[in-house]
């Protein structure tokens, strides 16, 4: 039974410890990190929340998930990161690092020589990915976004890696699984290095509601005993169900935004998702639906700008 050694920490079976990084040298930039070593060798977990400094339950759900789980009942070891941008959550930035405002969800491989946003994102490929058999991203709606809970898959990596993926999706409580193909997201990159994860959304508005903190601590349960990392069976979930075309609609105008939709409402093909008018209420342009759909996420901030997000929508195929 050896010990497990990451991050420069060496850890013994059984043991937990917590710790504050610095990516590359970056002081001001110290990221909240706790590592538990089961009593028994097993795979390595890695959760992530905080990629997006706004979006908040995952943050205190990784917390209470951590001071709770006792390492000896653990069969493997959990690498978790309390939140990725750390200094975007302290001064309040929605998303973005304050330095850069680089967005850590879609630049990697980042550069362990470049800026503050770019050493955060080499750190994670470097750093931890390599340690992982299995990442689960865990994100919310904006205080901008409103959504129904759904999840992310890349479907871009080796065959072995998007089974082992779509195997955890349907043993979490989502029913929207909605494939992706972006390479320099996070859930992209890891997948594209071999490590299955998934991207998990609950909650939005910039809240942190206690159903959203419950049942992302239930996410990761649920998660680790499909993986043989703790004992007991995995929960009946709802059926999830594998969305393969998404929209990821954005405005071409200026304005001011109406949409006319809800996050998990089923749309026409034709059917109107909402409107731009000028400050005094004059119509400038409608956005319908291109396809019998549902929508997975939407824009609720009333000035936009043109390639402002509007709408998520997608169908099974």
């Amino acid at each position: 039974m050896g010990m497990w050694n990451i991050l420069d920490v060496s850890l013994n079976r059984g043991e937990k410890k917590q710790l504050y990084y610095s990516p590359n040298g970056l002081e001001t930039h110290k990221v909240p990190i706790t590592l538990i070593c089961g009593a028994k060798e097993g795979k390595t977990l890695g959760l992530i929340a905080g990629t997006h400094s706004g979006e908040y339950p995952a943050i205190p759900a990784t917390s209470q998930f951590a001071k709770n789980i006792n390492p000896q009942e653990v069969t493997g070891q959990i690498v978790i990161i309390h939140c990725l941008n750390s200094r975007g959550f302290w001064e309040k930035s929605m998303d973005a690092v304050p330095d850069d405002n680089m967005n850590l969800n879609s630049s990697f491989p980042g550069n362990k020589k470049g800026t503050p946003g770019e050493k955060i994102i080499d750190f994670v490929a470097t750093k931890i990915f390599p340690e992982l058999d299995f990442l689960l991203d865990m994100h919310s709606g904006s205080k901008v976004e409103k959504l129904v809970p759904c999840l992310f898959y890349c479907s871009i990596a080796e065959d072995a890696v998007v089974e082992a993926t779509k195997k955890a999706a349907l043993a979490l409580n989502y029913k929207y699984l909605i494939i992706g193909t972006s390479n320099r997201s996070l859930f992209g990159y890891a997948a594209l290095s071999g490590v299955p994860n998934l991207l998990v959304e609950r909650g939005c508005f910039g809240e942190c509601k206690q159903s959203d903190i419950q049942a992302y601590i239930k996410d990761i349960i649920q998660l680790m005993k499909h993986l043989g990392m703790i004992s007991g069976e995995c929960e009946d979930t709802i059926t999830g169900e594998f969305y393969t075309n998404t929209t990821y609609l954005s405005s071409d105008v200026n304005g001011v935004w109406f949409p006319k939709v809800e996050a998990g409402q089923q749309i026409k093909k034709g059917e109107i998702l909402g409107c731009v008018e000028d400050i005094f209420g004059n119509p400038i342009k409608e956005f319908y639906a291109e396809y019998d759909s549902v929508v997975f996420y939407l824009y609720c901030d009333l000035p936009i700008d043109k390639g402002t997000f509007l709408v998520a929508y997608g169908s099974k195929n």
